[in-house]
């Protein structure tokens, strides 16, 4: 017979199709509880009819055919990649064996090989990154700044420690930009350090050689007033305080033993800014002697006239200068006009001083100067020797840049130190 659900043939004596699961043969339905009690109804009704639905089949036999074809289809699949994977096996295997007699075929001609056009496309990671740089387009470098015009920004900001800073690493990448110390000058300068301000133009000089910072150190020095000057021992004692006038002229000068005054020294000076007379006092401000000084037209100191406490001449120094302006002669006269002493000087430029000494005592004593000066004139250094060449003795001195000594040794030992107050 056929399935009455997918028509295909199966036995007659099946109950349920084994293709879909069909209920083919149901039995009879079977009431355990015995026949059904047909409801009794009056003379004339009719009993209601009981409408007969489909009998569904067993949800068993469905479930295991859907089983059995999960099964086939599960199988079918496995065949296929077997298949699929041994195809694909064979196809490499054939693919070696015929690069491997290529090569066989190349070693007995002498030719190269040819590789493979996939080997051929490809690309080294070296070759790679560079195509990548060449299709990158390039990135922009963001513009490098000036450090002197940010000191320049800093310093119209009022930020001084900024601009101090610029300054610096734009004259450590060039330590010939004029204008770095020019600003730094300017900044010390409006933080009322003079001090620093006159340092940092001296620098710019030695280094640009410029004429503009000459002169504005120039003006600078001209500016700058000396009030006053703290003289200090080796032990940081206060050994002597210099006062000056307006004019910047030293007018006293005040020594001390431990915090006693053991002397004083005050100082006039003339229009051109040149002491002619120095009053010298003892602790006890007696006065102990003077000086009187006298100048030549160019400014040369002549004669210097030493008086007693009761003004009464003791002696009298008289200088003779060369054309350049050297001290040539220096000779003492005792009060009633005859020779004490005379030194004379020779030079071999201003490094080079020879100076001969001619006593009292009448014996005749040589000495020798070497002297080192710094870019502005000032001595930093000098030697002396005697006529046998040896060195009896050597002092350095250290200047702030406005000309000032600020530092003072001898035979390498600090001797004074200076500290000024300045307007």
């Amino acid at each position: 017979m056929f399935c009455t659900n997918c028509g295909k043939m199966i036995k007659d004596t099946a109950r349920f199709c084994p293709y879909c699961g069909q209920n083919v043969n149901p039995a009879p339905p079977q009431n355990a509880q015995g026949p059904a009690v047909q409801p009794q109804t009056t003379q004339g009704q009719q009993a209601p009819v009981q409408p007969q639905t489909a009998q569904k089949p067993p949800k068993s036999g469905k479930k295991k055919g859907g089983i059995v074809f999960l099964i086939v289809l599960l199988l079918l699949l496995a065949a296929g990649g077997a298949g699929a994977w041994y195809y694909f096996q064979n196809q490499d295997n054939d693919r070696e064996k015929d690069q491997i007699e290529e090569e066989k075929d190349a070693e007995e001609s002498g030719e190269e090989p040819e590789e493979d056009a996939e080997e051929e496309d490809e690309e080294s990671p070296a070759e790679e990154e560079i195509a990548l740089e060449e299709e990158t387009p390039p990135q922009e470098e963001p513009e490098e700044t000036d450090p002197l015009e940010e000191a320049r920004a800093a310093y119209e900001a009022d930020d001084f420690t900024m601009a101090l800073r610029g300054c610096d690493d734009a004259l450590q990448e060039d330590a010939g930009r004029e204008e770095a110390y020019e600003l730094k000058a300017d900044i010390y300068l409006e933080q009322e350090n003079l001090e620093e301000a006159a340092l940092a133009l001296c620098q710019g000089i030695e280094a640009t050689d410029s004429q503009a910072l000459i002169d504005k150190r120039e003006e600078l020095i001209g500016r700058v007033v000396t009030k006053s000057c703290m003289q200090y021992n080796s032990l940081k004692d206060l050994i002597g305080m210099v006062q000056y006038d307006s004019e910047g002229n030293a007018i006293k000068y005040t020594y001390y033993d431990g915090s006693a005054v053991s002397s004083i020294e005050e100082c006039d000076y003339d229009s051109q800014g040149q002491v002619i007379n120095r009053d010298y006092y003892n602790g006890s401000n007696k006065k102990q002697w003077s000086e009187i000084y006298d100048y030549d037209a160019d400014g040369n100191l002549t004669n210097t006239t030493h008086y007693n406490a009761k003004g009464r001449e003791e002696w009298e120094d008289v200088y003779e200068y060369d054309y350049d302006g050297n001290v040539i002669m220096q000779t003492r006269y005792n009060a009633d006009g005859s020779r004490s002493w005379w030194d004379e000087y020779t030079y071999e430029g201003r490094e080079n001083v020879t100076k001969t000494a001619h006593p009292s005592s009448g014996s005749t004593v040589t000495l020798r100067y070497e002297y080192e000066y710094d870019l502005f004139g000032n001595p930093t250094y000098c030697a002396e020797y005697s006529a046998s060449g040896d060195q009896n003795y050597f002092w350095e001195r250290e200047y702030n840049g406005l000309g000032d000594v600020v530092k003072q040794s001898s035979d390498g030992e600090i001797n004074y130190v200076y500290e000024y107050v300045l307007q």
